[in-house]
């Protein structure tokens, strides 16, 4: 029988986890971005990178403890200067790199480098099919000018990548562009199912989170224009029975702190004050105890709630029912029956 890829890299990172070996890391290299979305995770525009030789240090300590996966994103990623010698580095150390990028303003000598050491993907954002939709999201008014520009090259270099989209009432608004837009670029549109409040708690944003009927509507509607394999994300973070954060997956933020995924701050340590593998086994060990919620495990909803401990943490409620989370089950099951 053969397999595919895909599920061959699933099926290493679900056995890593059973011994607890971190095989996928996802490195925050930069808090800095040339979007200003409301959004987003990362609030600190103003962020000190880590230096070029730390990162380094990183990757080989990450390499050496098992590191076979990795996803670089940010911020925007590609504003670091020494984006290409961070990527050559860790590409030559034997790693299978994915990287996450708005896509805005990929540089002519990044194409270079990536041309040269492909990566395995670029996941590209989209944010709206028109710069009007794009100033309204990401408050830069050239935005989808500038992403069609930068795919184009992506097109000419033959550098693999897809795009994905999140759920927002201004993107939702703009769906059936969007869906034409991602069709004549002859390629799948994935999306994330979940926007919650920052990782500092603001909810600026909160006006356009979907409304988990909308929300339905809005996979459905994905899920139609490109089948079934539109609903799968590529985060760490998906149901808990098979989450692999802290047991062979991990999220380094932009400061130098271990968490165990891009949504969930907490628990956190630092790498840089222990050794990689000690910090790894340490947050593990802590996160095991505190991500479960019992009350999922006897609710009638739970083959339709996307629930986690990070989406919990961002609801508040982390050991409670999120009325969010439980609300979109309950439509998710009304529509399956």
């Amino acid at each position: 029988m053969r397999v595919s890829y895909r599920s061959l890299r699933t099926s290493i990172i679900r056995n890593a986890a059973v011994t607890n070996t971190p095989v996928l890391g996802e490195f925050e290299l930069t808090g800095r971005c040339n979007l200003k979305c409301k959004m987003c995770y990362v609030v600190d525009q103003t962020a000190t990178d880590l230096p070029t030789d730390t990162w380094k240090k990183l990757f080989k300590q990450a390499t050496d403890a098992g590191l076979l996966y990795a996803l670089l994103t940010g911020g925007e990623l590609f504003l670091r200067k020494d984006f290409s010698e961070l990527y050559n580095y860790l590409y030559d150390l034997g790693v299978r790199i994915t990287l996450f990028s708005n896509g805005i303003h990929i540089k002519d000598e990044i194409i270079e480098t990536l041309k040269k050491r492909p990566p395995e993907q670029i996941t590209i954002t989209v944010y709206g099919a028109s710069d009007a939709t794009y100033e309204t999201v990401t408050s830069d008014p050239r935005g989808f000018t500038k992403l069609n520009i930068s795919i184009e090259k992506l097109k000419n270099a033959n550098i693999n990548f897809i795009l994905r989209t999140i759920p927002l009432k201004p993107i939702y608004d703009d769906l059936e562009n969007i869906i034409a837009f991602v069709e004549k670029q002859n390629t799948q549109l994935y999306y994330t199912q979940y926007i919650g409040p920052t990782r500092d708690g603001a909810f600026s944003h909160k006006a356009m989170r979907l409304e988990p009927k909308d929300l339905i509507k809005f996979s459905k509607t994905l899920e139609e224009a490109f089948g079934f394999e539109s609903r799968k994300t590529f985060s760490t973070s998906t149901k808990q029975a098979t989450c692999a954060a802290l047991k062979s997956a991990y999220f380094i933020n932009y400061k130098g702190m271990m968490q165990p995924c891009a949504m969930a701050y907490k628990p956190t340590k630092s790498i840089l004050e222990d050794t990689f593998i000690n910090t790894f086994k340490s947050l593990s060990k802590t996160y095991q105890q505190i991500e479960k919620y019992d009350g999922c495990y006897s609710c009638d909803l739970k083959s339709d709630c996307i629930q986690c401990y990070a989406r919990r943490l961002l609801e508040k409620e982390v050991n409670h029912c999120p009325p969010y989370l439980k609300q979109l089950a309950i439509y998710k099951r009304q529509v399956k029956s």
